[in-house]
């Protein structure tokens, strides 16, 4: 955490506008530890299966 606040992102306000793609870059960005080592091999099970990986599907199988 504090290696991300070092860059000072900004506040979130609610009024921002972000498109499916940002939504999953900005989650895999913030995953650490076993998040991140999930996310790894979600992301090459999706690969293998042809799965779109896109944010309704990061979505449904993080919440899953």
């Amino acid at each position: 955490m504090n290696d991300f606040m070092r860059y000072n992102p900004p506040k979130f306000n609610g009024k921002m506008s972000t498109n499916e793609g940002q939504k999953l870059e900005y989650a895999t960005f913030l995953s650490i530890g076993e998040t991140e080592y999930w996310w790894g091999g979600m992301q090459q099970m999706m690969e293998a299966r042809d799965k779109a990986i896109n944010w309704a599907n990061f979505r449904t199988r993080f919440m899953g």
